[in-house]
């Protein structure tokens, strides 16, 4: 899961809304298959560090990401 990471985190940072909005359903359903507790603890960090983002867009993929 630890190689992974980066790459899902990439998803959440793409310029295409499309790909943002699939690589959140994609990290939902990997962390569903792997209940990982490193991976949420990661991927929360990385959430409280996109919040800050100056782009809307990245900051309003954390709310997809969350619904998901």
């Amino acid at each position: 899961m630890e190689n992974i990471f980066p790459f899902c985190i990439g998803w959440l940072t793409d310029e295409v809304y499309a790909i943002r909005e699939i690589g959140c359903k994609l990290i939902k359903k990997l962390y569903d298959l792997n209940k990982c507790e490193e991976f949420e603890k990661r991927l929360i960090e990385k959430m409280s560090e996109m919040k800050s983002n100056k782009s809307y867009l990245i900051r309003n993929t954390i709310i997809i990401l969350g619904k998901v």
